[in-house]
This record gives C-alpha cells, sequence and structure tokens, in this order.
C-alpha cells in the first residue's frame, strides 16, 4: 500500500541512509530502494519520485539533526510546527503546502485540529460527507475539532486526513490542542526569530496574550500601544500626512505603524488599528473597522475587517486575529525569515 503521508516517531536519527532506511522501517514504514542511494540528498529525491507527500515527526533534537543532514534547496522547504519538521515537497516552496501535515498517531485513531474562523457547520457538513464523527467546540473564532477515526482502516484514515487537510488548510493554525498563543511563540522558537507588537485599538491586548505563554521572553522583542496620533507619529514613525488624509484608521496607517516597529529590531511584527466604540469618532467611519498588518522587513500585508459585537468583542477579535494572522504567515512561507 502507498501512503500520501508517511510519519515517522523517532527517538533518535540514524546519521546515515542506511540505517535511517531501517529506522523507518521499524516504525512500518517501508520505501522501496531508499537504502541504495548513496546519501541522504538523494534518498529524499527516491522519496519524491515515488511518494507524493511525506512528512517526518521529530523530536526537537532530531530536527536538529536533519537539517544539518540534508540543507534546504529549490525543491523543498522545512515547515516547522511543534518540535516536528515536515519536509514539504514542492517546486513551489511550502507556501499553500499546509496540506501535506498531518499529527495522526499509529496507535490513537483520534486527532485533533485546531481552526480559526471558520463556521462549525463547514466542518460539519465536511465531515458528514466522508462519515466522520467528531466533537467540535467554538467560541465564534477559535475552533477545535476532535476527529474519531475509529471506524476507519489505516488506508482511509490517511485519505480521509488528506482531503480534511486540503478542504480546511486555509484555516488550520495546529494540529494538537493548542491556543493561538502558545502556537505563535512555539513557532517563533522553532524559527530561531523575535516578534513585535504596534498597537493601538487593542490596547496591548496582543502582546499581552502572546507574553502570558511561558517560555515567550525568547521570542517576544516588544510591544508599543500608540493609541494616541501623536504617538503614533513619535514612536511608530506614521507620517502625519497619513494620519490627516487617511485617517488613523486606515490600512496606511496600519502599514506604517508595522514597518515603525519593525525598524526597532524585531524580525516579524503586527499592527492593529480600528474603532472598538461603541461609539465612532468625528471621521463617522463604521463601529468595528479593524486593520490588521503582518510582515518583514522584506514584506508587509494589511488585511480590513468588520467586526460586530459590544466594545470587548471587537477587542477581543483584533487580539485572535492579529495572532492568527502571524501564525498563517509563518506557516505558509508568506514571511521569508
Amino acid at each position: 500500500m502507498q501512503l500520501n503521508l508517511l510519519e515517522v516517531g523517532l527517538n533518535s536519527l540514524s546519521n546515515n541512509i542506511f540505517n535511517l532506511a531501517s529506522d523507518l522501517k521499524q516504525n512500518s514504514i517501508f520505501i522501496g530502494g531508499i537504502n541504495k542511494e548513496k546519501s541522504l540528498v538523494s534518498a529524499i529525491a527516491k522519496i519524491k519520485e515515488n511518494i507524493g507527500y511525506y512528512a517526518l515527526y521529530l523530536t526537537e533534537t532530531d530536527y536538529a539533526k536533519f537539517t544539518k543532514l540534508y540543507s534546504v534547496g529549490d525543491s523543498g522547504e522545512y515547515l516547522v510546527e511543534s518540535s516536528v519538521v515536515f519536509p514539504v515537497v514542492s517546486n513551489k516552496s511550502y507556501v499553500n503546502f499546509i496540506d501535506n501535515i498531518v499529527n495522526f498517531k499509529n496507535k490513537n485513531n483520534f486527532t485533533t485540529y485546531k481552526l480559526f474562523n471558520l463556521p462549525t457547520n463547514k466542518i460539519k457538513a465536511f465531515l458528514d460527507v466522508n462519515n466522520v464523527k467528531s466533537l467540535i467546540l467554538s467560541d465564534g473564532l477559535d475552533v477545535k475539532v476532535k476527529l474519531d477515526l475509529t471506524t476507519l482502516t489505516e488506508e482511509e484514515r490517511w485519505e480521509f486526513l488528506r482531503k480534511f487537510l486540503i478542504e480546511f488548510k486555509d484555516f488550520i493554525y495546529a494540529e494538537s490542542d493548542v491556543s493561538l498563543a502558545m502556537q505563535l511563540v512555539k513557532i517563533l522558537k522553532m524559527r530561531g526569530i523575535k516578534a513585535s507588537t504596534a498597537e493601538s485599538f487593542t490596547a496591548g491586548g496582543v502582546a499581552s496574550y502572546i507574553t502570558s505563554i511561558s517560555g515567550s521572553s525568547e521570542v517576544f522583542y516588544e510591544g508599543i500601544v500608540a493609541y494616541n496620533e501623536d504617538a503614533k507619529n513619535d514612536r511608530l514613525n506614521v507620517e502625519k500626512a497619513t494620519l490627516i488624509t487617511k485617517h488613523p484608521v486606515s490600512s496606511q496607517t496600519c502599514y506604517e505603524m508595522c514597518k515603525g516597529v519593525l525598524n526597532k529590531g524585531a524580525d516579524v511584527a503586527v499592527a492593529t488599528t480600528g474603532l472598538a466604540g461603541p461609539n465612532s469618532d468625528v471621521s463617522m467611519l463604521p463601529v468595528g473597522l479593524v486593520f490588521i498588518a503582518v510582515g518583514t522587513t522584506q514584506k508587509i500585508s494589511v488585511y480590513k475587517y468588520n467586526f460586530t459585537g459590544s466594545r470587548k468583542d471587537i477587542t477581543d477579535k483584533g487580539i485572535q486575529t492579529a495572532v492568527f494572522l502571524m501564525i498563517k504567515a509563518l506557516r505558509d512561507g508568506s514571511f521569508n525569515v
């Protein structure tokens, strides 16, 4: 049987291809001819030739060993997540190839995914069509899906997970039961990079959420709350002309806020500006209008939202969405860091 996705849970990673082939076989994964290859690079080429997708699930220690054995090239990238490494096979790097990732243990027919901003009825409809039972919990934006795959054969499980991941790849942010902040901190640690925040209407909420996670001091550089227009200009170098002609709640202001905090030393950053209400200001822009920017010194993307609810609801949605957008960019390759 040929699987589209492979999983390896090794206690230690062999340093040559013959032993690696043996380790794979011990984990019930056999790739014909792999032990005849002269190097790990050629072995991976062999895998790519015969299997469309594969994933190696390694510990942090094994990940470090693996990256020394095989460097990233034009034909593939490593997408790192939660103490594992995923060599994603594609000529397009790993952009939009989140569907290659699974977190499925051979001894457990249950698997959990965390998704963001996806109506639960869409998930239920997909699961009903595929005759898969599940437990779905949602707070409105953050969604936990625990899949019950006990009635499926091994081949059916892999095929279902492949379809599930392709269907919801733009919404999945974790392959385990963790929060948005926990996931972001894990990814930043594995990448060895630091993040900063530039906030207006969220008033430091994004920074507070991220730093609520133990160990976040390793990856969080700074948070700037520039609530006032003058503060945006003084602290983040937002142009006065932008604030006057575009308004403090605008895509251009958000862009310049993100750019301003990036210039202070972070590798990646997120910025927020919006109207949380309950009333608008002299601009008469609608309450709930929000702009969120995420980026690096090379690229910044700005997203527009129209949130509803109370002042707290809008602020909380902005905080969660800001963290999700940063996770998504780190996972799909939008950040070249």
